[in-house]
């Protein structure tokens, strides 16, 4: 799934942190057979990427701003909202 995304994206560079599942020999291999351009990432620099903090503002706005779901529609409900308040 993410290969044909990737492919569809000729000037793309794909992104992910140096967590041992993704600089495994054989995940490496898969990015460099399949000529995905991959960001260079500096060993020990986990909170590099501005999603993390974006994930912690999300649940904050969560907890914060809305009552507990009842069901999992209504989470993605509150998840989508939470996330278009989010600023760009």
């Amino acid at each position: 799934m993410v290969l044909s995304y990737i492919q569809c994206l000729p000037s793309a560079i794909f992104q992910q942190d140096n967590a041992r599942s993704h600089v495994a020999c054989n995940v490496q291999g898969f990015f460099s057979s399949h000529q995905i351009e991959l960001l260079p990432w500096p060993a020990c620099s986990t909170n590099l990427s501005p999603i993390e903090n974006t994930w912690s503002m999300l649940a904050q706005r969560l907890a914060r701003d809305t009552p507990p779901a009842a069901t999992p529609d209504q989470l993605w409900q509150y998840v989508e909202a939470a996330w278009t308040a989010v600023p760009q």
